[in-house]
Formats: C-alpha cells, structure tokens, sequence
C-alpha cells in the first residue's frame, strides 16, 4: 500500500471518529436538557367574571288577620266603614262595609296632595310657582310646594282647593278613575274605605315621585297640627289613630264634620302603619310590617274611639309577632 492511500485511510477514519464523537455528544445533549426539559405550561383560560350578587329581599313579615279586632269594634260602631290592607303580602287583613261611600271630607286633600306631587316630578306644576292666598294663617308666602305641604301638615283648605283648581276637578277626577277608583267622588268628597286603602298604597309604594317632595309627603302626614283655635272639638289631628299606636309610625291624613255646637257628626282617619324592625321574645328578628287603614264613620264617632281601634290593632300585631 502506498504512503498516499495509507493517509487517505487515516483521514478518513479521523472524520469517522470525529462525526460519531459529535453524534454521541448530541444525543447526551438532547436527553440531558431537551428530553427531560419541564414541558411549558399551557397558557391559564381567562376567567369569566363572577356575577354580582344579587340583594337580598327584605324579609316579608308573615301574613297576618285582623278580622276578629275589627269585627269586634264595628259591633260596638255599626255605621262604619273599616278597611286593612297588608302592604307587605299584598293581602286585605280586615274588613267592614269597605266598598260603602262615606263623606270624606279634609281627606279629599289627600288625593290633591298625591297628584300635585306626581305634576311637579313631570314637570306639569313648577314646585316655585307663587300661590296668592288671602287667608293665609301662618303668615308665608305660598308656593304650590309650601301649600301642597300645608293642605296635608295644617289641613289647610285655601291650598287645597287651590291646587285642585289648578290640577282641575275633572282631571283629578278622571285620573283617579283611570286607576281603577270605583267609589270615589271628590268633587262630592264621597269615597269608600277600599278606594281610601288603594290611594295609601300607591303613595306607600310609588317611588317615582321627585325623593325630597315624596319625603315632604311623609313628613306633613306624619307630623300634623291643627290650624284651628276652636276648643269645642278635638281638633288635634293627630288624635284619632296614631293616639293608639306606640310601636308603629303612624302617617295619617282626618277629615271631620262636627255639628257646630262640640259634637261629632263625623271623624274619618287614613293611615299608613309602618311597624319597625325588631326581635320576638326568643330573639328571632320580626322584620318590619306595613299595614294600611280606612276608617270612614257617619254619627258621633269620635277620634277617641278610633284611637282605641288603633290600640286594639297594635296589640294584636305585637301578639302576632311575639313581641
């Protein structure tokens, strides 16, 4: 063999030994840190967003019957007519010739009060706008806003038919028909217990009325006076229902007629009740009760009578509810 070919050989085998090194070292490499390599994280879905949660009702108070309270005070004042509506449940608790018409009286202002505070939330009636007033017992300067307070707060009946008139009598009553009033005429000042009951409600449950006029509502029915220096009848107008009432908030609006010699003819009283929150005699939390009430009267009636239907009413919620 030649020296040439002797070379060419070695050569060879030196590229041999040099290829195979590298193939042995790559292979140690990819088992090393490719094979066993951690494998990459698959990427994290995006979570949805949990929903918020839903409030909570509030707690409804359990359905209550007051039938055997009032039946037991109208056979002692059979020419009444006594309603009471369940607020919460939505549910007549009690009732006595609650369809009957009655004369009304003051609490036609009632049904002025609510529509006036409902044209001023849509713009119909500016809550500024001057009011002249002649008879003007407190001295103010009227503005529709200031009697629709007043009419409710002192009874005060140059509001009251004041507003009426701008409202008008025909649109307030035509209103009033529309939402289902069947027994009511306030041009007659004439209307049932259960059309009385019905306008409690939509003013307990209409949120739709400007916050501070419907607070303003709340607060005249709620915070009463009499704008009358007339000693021969109790003309406080807080003495009817709520005289009956501890526990309960009491919003109410009168209506009366007396014979003119101290006595009587009749005394009518609406009402919202609002019984607070609170916890029986084994520490279970009671939630609140809203109750409304109509009692409409034709002879001798009087607010202390009435009050003590009112007191009769609480005692029987708080046996009721254990409290």
């Amino acid at each position: 063999m030649s020296k040439k070919k002797g070379k060419s050989k070695i050569l060879i085998f030196l590229l041999f030994l040099v290829i195979f090194a590298a193939a042995i070292g790559g292979t140690i490499y990819y088992f090393k840190f490719i094979a066993h390599k951690d494998p990459e994280p698959e990427p994290t879905p995006t979570a949805e967003p949990e929903p918020e949660p839903e409030p909570e009702p509030d707690p409804t108070p359990t359905e209550i019957n007051l039938q055997s309270v009032v039946d037991s005070w109208t056979k002692a004042h059979p020419k009444t007519g006594v309603y009471i509506y369940d607020l919460d449940n939505e549910a007549p608790v009690a009732e006595y010739k609650k369809d009957t018409k009655y004369r009304i009286e003051s609490i036609y202002k009632l049904f002025v009060a609510y529509e006036g505070y409902k044209q001023i939330t849509a713009g119909k009636m500016k809550a500024d706008e001057k009011v002249a007033i002649a008879n003007d017992f407190k001295g103010n300067k009227y503005t529709i806003s200031l009697c629709l307070d007043h009419m409710i707060r002192y009874s005060y009946s140059p509001c009251g038919e004041y507003v009426w008139s701008k409202i008008g009598h025909n649109n307030l009553q035509k209103t009033y028909e529309n939402l289902g009033f069947k027994n009511t005429s306030i041009g007659n000042l004439m209307a049932s217990a259960s059309d009385l009951v019905k306008l409690l409600e939509l003013i307990h449950t209409d949120d739709t009325i400007d916050e501070k006029l419907r607070a303003q509502l709340f607060d005249s029915m709620l915070n009463q006076k009499a704008n009358t220096k007339d000693t021969r009848y109790n003309s406080d107008w807080r003495k009817g229902l709520p005289s009956g009432f501890s526990t309960a908030k009491v919003y109410n609006k009168v209506g009366w007629l007396g014979d003119g010699n101290g006595h009587w003819i009749y005394f009518d009283d609406v009402a919202l009740l609002y019984f607070p929150e609170t916890t029986d005699k084994e520490g279970n939390k009671v939630p609140e009760r809203h109750l409304a009430i109509a009692v409409l009267t034709t002879s001798n009636t009087t607010p202390k009578q009435i009050g003590e239907l009112g007191k009769n009413i609480e005692n029987a919620v708080k046996k009721h509810d254990n409290y």
